[in-house]
């Protein structure tokens, strides 16, 4: 997404998915509320923390499934 483009430093898939790519967007969207840079919208809507930087830990698999030990992880 655009307005996390330059906000995820770091990611890991702890999930049973291909890789940590958000699939449903539930993710996502909750990253752009916390530091999404209004890119997008041209600077019209930010997260609460526009500076914030993303560590994205994926813990449920692409069908929303996982186990407490990716969570745990």
């Amino acid at each position: 997404h655009p307005d996390l483009k330059t906000q995820v430093i770091e990611s890991k898939n702890f999930s049973a998915a291909a890789d940590a790519t958000d699939k449903f967007g539930h993710g996502t969207h909750v990253a752009s509320i916390a530091a999404g840079t209004g890119a997008k919208s041209g600077g019209k809507y930010k997260g609460v923390a526009p500076g914030a930087k993303i560590l994205n830990g994926k813990v449920l698999d692409d069908t929303g499934s996982g186990d407490d030990s990716g969570i745990l992880a």
